[in-house]
């Protein structure tokens, strides 16, 4: 049972005073506007990538 086990992430956010809220793992729709952003970069990537490594380097850092 791992339940009440933390992790290697909420040791160390915990060991810098802060704490983390995890939602629940397979559920998209909780997070929407980080999987909109995720959504919307992903596309650019592929609009935009000539298929070079330096252009997904750039594409990235924009």
């Amino acid at each position: 049972d791992f339940l009440h086990q933390k992790s290697w992430i909420e040791k160390v956010v915990k060991a810098a005073g802060h704490f983390c809220i995890f939602s629940p793992k397979f559920h998209p729709e909780l997070n929407d506007p980080v999987e909109m952003c995720w959504r919307w970069l992903k596309r650019q990537i592929q609009d935009f990538n000539d298929g070079k490594y330096t252009t997904l380097q750039h594409l990235v850092k924009e």
